[in-house]
């Protein structure tokens, strides 16, 4: 998918990048914060997973 039909339940825009998640994706990260860092050495994502309170 590289457009976002309908409402986003998160949208950031990196270096002209636009990078988003569907409200049809809460149930994945529903009590959760996501964090994605770069790994520069091996050129790969790195994906955090913060529980987020209660």
């Amino acid at each position: 998918m590289d457009e976002l039909e309908g409402e986003p339940l998160a949208k950031q825009e990196v270096n002209g990048i636009t990078y988003f998640a569907g409200k049809e994706d809460d149930w994945f990260f529903n009590g959760y914060d996501l964090e994605i860092d770069f790994d520069f050495e091996n050129e790969d994502l790195i994906y955090h997973f913060h529980e987020t309170a209660k």
